[in-house]
């Protein structure tokens, strides 16, 4: 009985450590959210590092789990899910973090620095042929480029299109001279070709949480979210059934030994009864008749027989003084 309720409780025990793991891998993923939001606020490579860091030690608790659940026979199939998922949440978040470097961590850098650039050009040379005007329809364009990089609404792409057609008209009707012109014109090339190679990237990180890189990590983080959930709760559940499980076992494992040790003791008791009622029996008779040629004719070894014999010896030792000295005595009538 020992044995089988260690074996119930260890059983019980690995169920509830499994439930602890589950909630470390939720503590995993909220400190990952947090790494992934740090980024994104940042633009700092040192929080890939700590996410990469994260991600293995969440990945080792999930071992770990499926570990102990192989050990404790329980298959719940929303853990063994969440590896994929995990997989996925780290190489969208890695793909952003690759595509924000091409975009650019800092003002100087990637597309924002090229395109940083390309506008200081044409304002250098707009500026130096004094074209207000042309002025004038840069700091429009440059609103364009800013409110689509606060909003990230594909509204202001269109509105900067109409308003560089325009520059380049007024541009053309302006009396700077042709080669300033040429060179303008090269130099708007560049700033329009760069300000498209940041929206085209931009598009794919996504412009919103829903779209792109932006919108397959956020899928991954709801997947990982409700597979982590349903886990929890299938634990839960197989651990109120494995406690009424075993309640029942035990019971019936206890009811059983019961029944099985009256009935030894029945058998027993009998074992012990008949011999004596029997022997009860033959003395009550000896004394009753007295007759002493009555026997009990018991051969074992256990307490009743070794008993039972000492009657029967006691009984013929009775007989042969009974023959010797009462016998020779005795007249007949």
């Amino acid at each position: 009985m020992v044995v089988l309720k260690y074996s119930f409780d260890h059983r019980i025990e690995g169920l509830h450590q499994a439930g602890v793991l589950i909630r470390d891998i939720e503590s995993g993923m909220l400190t990952l959210r947090r790494n992934e939001k740090d980024f994104l606020a940042r633009l700092n490579l040192k929080y890939r590092g700590k996410f990469n860091d994260n991600y293995e030690s969440l990945q080792s608790s999930l071992q770990q789990l499926q570990e102990k659940l192989k050990g404790q026979g329980v298959e719940i199939q929303s853990i063994n899910q969440l590896k994929d998922v995990f997989t996925q949440y780290q190489h969208a978040f890695l793909s952003i973090v690759t595509q924000q470097q091409a975009l650019g961590l800092h003002p100087k850098d990637g597309f924002y620095g090229r395109l940083r650039q390309a506008v200081h050009e044409v304002e250098g040379i707009v500026g130096a042929q004094q074209g207000h005007l042309l002025m004038k329809d840069m700091l429009m364009l440059r609103r364009r480029e800013k409110d689509f990089m606060l909003r990230w609404d594909m509204k202001y792409v269109d509105k900067f299109t109409k308003d560089l057609a325009i520059f380049h008209e007024d541009l053309q009707k302006s009396a700077i001279g042709v080669d300033s012109k040429q060179q303008i014109e090269g130099s708007m090339a560049n700033y329009e070709r760069d300000f498209m190679a940041f929206v085209v990237a931009s598009q794919r990180k996504g412009l919103s949480s829903s779209e792109g890189l932006h919108g397959q990590m956020r899928e991954a983080v709801h997947q990982s979210e409700q597979l982590l959930e349903t886990a929890s709760q299938e634990l839960s559940q197989k651990l109120v059934e494995e406690k009424a499980s075993n309640q029942v076992s035990y019971i019936a494992i206890v009811a059983s030994i019961a029944a099985i040790i009256i009935v030894g003791l029945y058998f027993i008791l009998r074992s012990i009864e008949g011999p004596i009622q029997q022997l009860t029996q033959l003395m009550k008779k000896a004394r009753a008749e007295h007759d002493l040629s009555v026997r009990s004719n018991m051969n074992g070894k256990d307490e009743i027989s070794v008993m039972a014999q000492v009657f029967d010896d006691m009984l013929d030792k009775l007989g042969r003084c009974w023959i010797v000295f009462v016998a020779p005595r005795v007249k007949w009538v």
